[in-house]
């Protein structure tokens, strides 16, 4: 008896005896840490460095649409200009020898034109400038304004070539220059301005069937219609338009002389509209590709007067 209540007393001894080191240990056991704090919403919203007055530049903008080729949305600083309707064309006009953003144009529907059509140029402050009762395409480069039909030479009928096709106004003192009849196209070259001009001269064009680069010619102006070059069986391209470099010289062209049957290119040439300086190479490569390589030569007899 006296054993069994020994007994009963070491077990409670022991049960109390490991309570007590269970307790212990739970003490020493590391204290959860408290969830990180986050930074309100709108702080974590918030854009950073963001100043509203950056827009107040007097710059022009454009915001283009997505939905439709028109429909763009033309600002200056941040003062909406003019929302156009889906219908309606916009763009700005960079001045490619200056740099300068100080117009745009915009071409739209109007039923009481014989083209159907309207094209106007703007100015900063959202004023026209300009109104033309037909569907141009117009370049800025050293104050002149360089409108072309939309439309491509070698797949328009022969008949679609003619004067008023291409148009050149000097935006300083509002003088439209002299254009060669049957213009297509026009570079700014320097000081000058060179055309491509559709020239069949006696021939009678097959209008299905033949390629209409047999009869296209360059020829390049002084701004008072002076001729100083001319090129016939050739294409004018602008070497800083073709390599879409804005620091490349502008008064350099690429000339393209075609063979008679206008199937291949004959010889490519580098011209120096203002120096009259000539570098030539003979592509071997159909009439429709584009130069890649010129050699370093100088070909006499064909430089533009100086």
């Amino acid at each position: 008896m006296m054993k069994q209540k020994l007994l009963r007393v070491g077990c409670a001894a022991l049960s109390l005896s490991m309570a007590a080191g269970l307790l212990a240990s739970c003490s020493v056991l590391p204290q959860p840490s408290a969830p990180a704090s986050r930074p309100a919403q709108q702080e974590q919203d918030a854009p950073k460095n963001y100043d509203a007055a950056s827009l107040k530049d007097g710059k022009l903008r454009i915001l283009y649409s997505y939905n439709a080729p028109g429909g763009n949305t033309i600002l200056c600083g941040d003062t909406v200009l003019r929302q156009s309707p889906i219908t309606e064309t916009s763009y700005l006009l960079t001045d490619r020898i200056t740099g300068e953003t100080n117009y745009y144009f915009c071409q739209w529907s109007d039923n009481s034109t014989a083209s159907g059509r309207r094209c106007g140029l703007f100015d900063k402050t959202g004023a026209e400038v300009l109104s033309l009762e037909a569907p141009y395409d117009a370049d800025l480069s050293g104050g002149l304004l360089i409108l072309t039909t939309p439309t491509s030479f070698a797949d328009s009928p022969v008949h679609d070539h003619a004067p008023g096709d291409v148009r050149v106004l000097d935006l300083a003192t509002g003088e439209e220059l002299p254009v060669p009849e049957n213009a297509y196209t026009c570079v700014a070259a320097g000081d000058r301005l060179a055309f491509g001009i559709y020239a069949p001269g006696d021939a009678v064009p097959d209008e299905e069937n033949d390629d209409l680069y047999q009869y296209s010619a360059v020829q390049i102006q002084e701004r008072d219609g002076a001729v100083v070059y001319r090129n016939d069986h050739a294409a004018v391209l602008s070497v800083t338009l073709s390599n879409g470099d804005a620091s490349a010289p502008t008064d350099w062209l690429e000339i393209d002389a075609y063979s008679d049957d206008a199937v291949s290119i004959e010889q490519t040439s580098l011209l120096n509209a203002t120096t009259g300086e000539e570098r030539s190479g003979t592509p071997a490569r159909p009439a429709s590709s584009t130069a890649t390589a010129y050699s370093q030569s100088t070909r006499a007899g064909s430089s533009p007067a100086t």
